[in-house]
């Protein structure tokens, strides 16, 4: 894991972070839902395209202007 330790504080990466919230969804996707409204309906389209929705609220790309 990718941590900082600065005078006794944890400091997690992004990736972490995602990592972590990964392994809760795919352990709690009762409990995520219940947070995170977007994913409580079975039929919503994004729960059909993505296994893993919580990547959507990281950005694998940032796009930027030339």
């Amino acid at each position: 894991m990718l941590t900082k330790m600065m005078s006794s504080q944890m400091y997690l990466t992004p990736l972490d972070l995602l990592k972590h919230f990964e392994k809760i969804w795919r352990n709690k996707k009762e409990v995520v839902a219940i947070y995170l409204a977007s994913l409580r309906s079975s039929d919503h389209s994004i729960r059909h395209v993505h296994n893993n929705p919580i990547s959507l609220f990281f950005f694998q790309v940032l796009p930027v202007l030339p």
